[in-house]
C-alpha cells in the first residue's frame, strides 16, 4: 500500500515540479483581497436583491439617487440621464436573475443579471450590489453602465492618449509593432459590448500590472471583467495599448486599485 501511495504522489508531484514558479506571497495577497470583507453586512436575499435593482433602475430624480446607487466619480444627474434613456437604448426590462455572491477587489459584492426584452438580440447588463460603510446595499452605477472615461468609441475615434475602461479581457498572442517582443509583454485582447471589434492591451512583464492581470485569471476563467487604465504608445496605432493600471479585477472600483497589491 505504501509503495502504491508513493507512486501516486510521485505522479502528482512531477507535473507540479514542471509548472513555472510563481510568487506565492503575492498570489496569497490577491486571494486574501478576494475574501469577504464584512460578514457584519449580510447579503440581501434573492427577493430583496432583485427588488433593490428594480428600485434603482426606476430612479428618475437626482434626489433619489443616493438611496439606491453607488455613484463613484459620477454625478447624480448623469445617473438619472442614463437610467431615463435605458429603455430606448436597451429595451424594456425583462427577467432579473439573482447571481448571489461575486466578491472581488476586497469588496463584498452580490450580482443580479438584468435581461432586456425586445430586439433581435436581447441585451443584458450586470447589476453589482455592494454595501456602503453603514451596511446599506446599493447598485454600483458605473459598473452597471460599463462606464469608460472617456467613452470607448470617442477614445478610439479621436486618438486620445489614455482612458479608464471597463472591458472583458482574454489572454491573447498578438505581438506586433511596439509590442512585438513576447518576452517583454503579455498580450490581452479586450472587448466591450459598447464598441465593435477587438483591442489589444499589453502588460509589461515584471511589473505590478502584469502580476495583477495574471492573478485576476487564477480562477481558470478564460474571459475576465476588468477595469483598466490603458495608454497609447504609438500615435498611428488605434488598436494596441499599454496597460498602465489594473484598477479592479471586476467593474467595481474600490479605494485601493487591484495592482497596488503587487507593488
Amino acid at each position: 500500500m505504501l509503495a502504491i501511495l508513493g507512486v501516486a504522489v510521485g505522479f502528482w508531484l512531477i507535473p507540479k515540479m514542471r509548472e513555472p514558479k510563481v510568487d506565492v506571497a503575492k498570489l496569497a495577497a490577491a486571494e486574501e483581497n478576494r475574501k469577504r470583507v464584512a460578514t457584519r453586512f449580510p447579503s440581501p436575499s434573492e427577493v430583496d436583491a432583485i427588488a433593490l435593482v428594480k428600485a434603482a433602475l426606476a430612479v428618475r430624480e437626482p434626489s433619489g439617487v443616493q438611496d439606491y446607487l453607488r455613484l463613484g466619480s459620477s454625478e447624480a444627474q448623469e445617473a438619472v440621464d442614463f437610467l431615463t434613456g435605458l429603455e430606448a437604448s436597451e429595451g424594456e426590462i425583462g427577467n432579473l436573475e439573482w447571481l448571489s455572491r461575486m466578491d472581488a477587489n476586497g469588496l463584498t459584492i452580490d450580482g443580479v443579471l438584468v435581461r432586456f426584452a425586445g430586439g433581435e438580440t436581447p441585451k443584458m447588463r450586470l447589476a453589482l450590489l455592494t454595501p456602503d460603510e453603514t451596511g446599506v446595499w446599493k447598485l454600483d452605477f458605473e459598473a452597471f453602465a460599463r462606464k469608460c472615461t472617456p467613452p470607448l468609441a470617442k477614445f478610439i475615434a479621436e486618438g486620445m492618449d489614455s482612458a479608464q475602461v471597463r472591458v472583458f479581457a482574454m489572454a491573447d498572442n498578438y505581438y506586433n509593432g511596439f509590442f512585438g517582443n513576447e518576452s517583454e509583454w503579455k498580450c490581452y485582447s479586450i472587448q466591450s459590448r459598447d464598441l465593435e471589434g477587438t483591442l489589444f492591451a499589453y502588460a509589461k512583464l515584471g511589473t505590478a500590472q502584469a502580476e495583477a492581470m495574471e492573478a485576476a485569471f487564477t480562477d481558470d476563467q478564460k474571459t475576465k471583467r476588468v477595469t483598466l487604465e490603458i495608454q497609447r504608445v504609438e500615435a498611428d496605432n488605434s488598436r494596441q495599448f499599454e496597460i498602465s493600471r489594473v484598477l479592479a479585477e471586476d467593474w467595481i472600483v474600490s479605494e485601493k486599485s487591484f495592482d497596488q497589491i503587487f507593488d
